[in-house]
């Protein structure tokens, strides 16, 4: 949830189109990918949120390009799978 600030998230559905080309879900919690498919961009704004669950793509901390720098702060609350 942002607090102060505003962030844009990048989001995408997982499919055989979105391979990871460095793949640490199972020890850091992250994947990287070289192109994302059928991406959408959230524009997130103080008191809005969102939910991603196991399986979709998302890339956080993002900015509108003309903006170069930006006060963000945001709470981050992960559940863990086996918990859902």
């Amino acid at each position: 949830m942002v607090v102060e600030g505003e962030e844009w998230q990048g989001f995408a559905i997982a499919s055989d189109n979105n391979l990871a080309v460095i793949d640490e879900l199972h020890t850091k919690d992250y994947a990287l990918f070289k192109d994302v498919r059928d991406e959408v961009r959230i524009r997130l704004r103080p008191g809005d949120f969102t939910v991603y669950w196991p399986g979709e793509l998302h890339r956080p901390n993002c900015f509108a390009v003309e903006r170069k720098e930006t006060e963000l702060v945001k709470i981050v609350v992960k559940i863990h799978r086996d918990l859902l």
